[in-house]
Parts: C-alpha cells; sequence; structure tokens
C-alpha cells in the first residue's frame, strides 16, 4: 500500500506557472503568462533555438495583470496591461535578431481612444481598431490601420469598414471578419450578425442581469457555439441559429456545475469546457471600461458576457 501526503489546497488551486499560450502565426515561437519569483512576466519561447526569455513584466499583485496579448505578426506583439487602479497600458514590442546572438525587444506604447478588435495576425502589421467619433454623435467607427499609423495617431490613411452598423457601440471580429456588433436601447443590449449579403440581422436581445449570453465562435455561416444559461438550468455549451433566432443542440452541460470557457477548431470543437467550482467565482470580462449604460459589453475575440 502507497501512502502519499495530502497536496495543500493553497498548492493545488493556485494559478499554474506558465498559462495563456499564444502561438505565432508561422508557429516558431509562442508567448505565455509566467510567475517568476512571485513577479508576472510575458514569456517568449523560440522553438527553433530552444531559448526563452522575458519580453514584458511586472511586480505580481503590485503593478496590475496582463489583460490581452497576442501577435500582430511574426515579428510584433501586443500587449495590454492594467494596472490595481484600473489604468491600461498598451504596448507594441518588436522582436528583433537571434535569441541568444542579437536579440532586442524594443517596447512602443500606444496611446489614444481606441479599442483593438482583432490583432489580424494572417495580416503582416496591421490591426482592426475601433474609436468613438465623439464630434459625430458618439459614432463607433472601425479601421484596418498599419502599427506605425496607430502608433503616430494617424488615422487618415487608415482603411474604413465598409459594412458599418448604425448606432453600433462594438464590434466582434472572428478570425480575421467582422462578424457581429451591438446597440442598445435604455438597458436593453441588441445583438447583429453581419450575413452573407453583408446586410446587418438582429438576432438577440439582453435585459437579463441573472442570464448569460456568451459568444464563443462561428461554427457555419448561420449557427455559433454560446455559453448560456437561458435555455438551460446550467450555464451550457448550446447551438444558436443566428436566422432563426433560437437555440438548438445542447452541445455540452455539466450536470453540476456552469461552464466557464470553451473554443473552435475552425468550426469544431476542442478543449471542449472548464467548469467553476461556485458560480459566484465565474469571472466576468467586457470590452469596453468606459461604457456608459448599465449593461457591460462583450470582450474582445468573441470570448465575452455581460452583467449589470
Amino acid at each position: 500500500m502507497v501512502s502519499a501526503d495530502v497536496i495543500p489546497i493553497k498548492k493545488l488551486f493556485r494559478e499554474p506557472d506558465l498559462q495563456l499560450f499564444r502561438l505565432s502565426p508561422d508557429a516558431t515561437r509562442m508567448l505565455g503568462d509566467v510567475i517568476k519569483d512571485k513577479a508576472k512576466t510575458l514569456e517568449l519561447i523560440d522553438f527553433e533555438t530552444l531559448r526563452s526569455t522575458d519580453i514584458f513584466g511586472f511586480s505580481y499583485g503590485v503593478h496590475g495583470r496582463f489583460e490581452e496579448y497576442g501577435w500582430v505578426d511574426n515579428d510584433t506583439v501586443y500587449v495590454e496591461s492594467v494596472s490595481v487602479t484600473g489604468g491600461r497600458n498598451r504596448f507594441l514590442i518588436e522582436l528583433n535578431g537571434r535569441m541568444g546572438i542579437d536579440f532586442t525587444v524594443p517596447m512602443q506604447r500606444l496611446t489614444g481612444r481606441f479599442e483593438v478588435v482583432d490583432l489580424l495576425d494572417n495580416e503582416n502589421d496591421r490591426l482592426l481598431v475601433s474609436r468613438t467619433i465623439r464630434a459625430n454623435g458618439n459614432k463607433v467607427k472601425l479601421y484596418t490601420i498599419s502599427t506605425q499609423d496607430l502608433l503616430d495617431r494617424n488615422f487618415s490613411q487608415a482603411e474604413n469598414f465598409k459594412h458599418p452598423l448604425r448606432n453600433a457601440i462594438a464590434y466582434i471580429s472572428d478570425a480575421g471578419r467582422v462578424r457581429m456588433a451591438f446597440t442598445h436601447k435604455k438597458d436593453t443590449l441588441l445583438y447583429h450578425y453581419l450575413n452573407s449579403n453583408n446586410k446587418w440581422k438582429e438576432f438577440h436581445t439582453f435585459d437579463n442581469a441573472k442570464a448569460t449570453f456568451i459568444s464563443v465562435g462561428f461554427i457555419d455561416d448561420d449557427t455559433i457555439a454560446v455559453l448560456s444559461n437561458e435555455a438551460t438550468d446550467k450555464i451550457s455549451l448550446v447551438e444558436y441559429s443566428l436566422a432563426n433566432s433560437a437555440f438548438r443542440n445542447v452541445l455540452f452541460r455539466h450536470a453540476t456545475y456552469d461552464l466557464m470557457g470553451a473554443e473552435l477548431d475552425d468550426g469544431k470543437l476542442k478543449n471542449p469546457v472548464i467548469p467553476v467550482m461556485r458560480k459566484d467565482i465565474f469571472i466576468w470580462q467586457k470590452l469596453y471600461e468606459r461604457v456608459t449604460m448599465p449593461l457591460r459589453i462583450p470582450r474582445w475575440r468573441c470570448n465575452f458576457t455581460i452583467r449589470r
């Protein structure tokens, strides 16, 4: 009979040392959120040289957390961090040279009022961003813009999105395509999708702070996978028809726990779900920090929900 010590509860449920991997477009490097010596850093791992190095970091629990990071292209990384006071900082980091030889990581801070909608890692040196034009009735506009123009806050050469939705307050991109947008009336959030004829169609309304409706991604042009408890007693993974504005098959439901996340790979489910132990510790996220409405807006890259 083999005996073993009980694992302390703090170790069993502590944060992993390396998490939230982001693979470069050419699959030669990877980013990961790492905890080292009580400091939280962004680690770059090079598969060709088998080396790794920190490219960004701050004291863990003191200066804040990573909100988002990812690849703009094979040599450019976008990082967004949030301080303990709620202030956001956004940076572009260039990866120059070979790791261990002449490697440098010059970093430039992004300023100005804009939101990153998609890093467009399949398009070299370009991002999809939104801006609220206050002089035009707080109209939200979408642009595809180069990193240099974004650093210079020069939108004169940026490419305007050709199919804007009137009164949109936010847009969501899926695999580089603008697929969803949101408007609101009083306390109600209205969901819209862009159909194959480039026409916006409303497909869902949301005004219940106790409900959940989180888009995971597109299964096909008419169907999305959502995490929701509107048609089930637990937050479950469900098919949703855009054309019919209706729930379809339950893809996965846990008997005891609400679901926290799911991923789609080319329209197919992978890494099915991550259950949370208690509903009151479900982590809610939002896209804009400063939206002046009771409902919070869905998160970048379709990993989102809303709450009051």
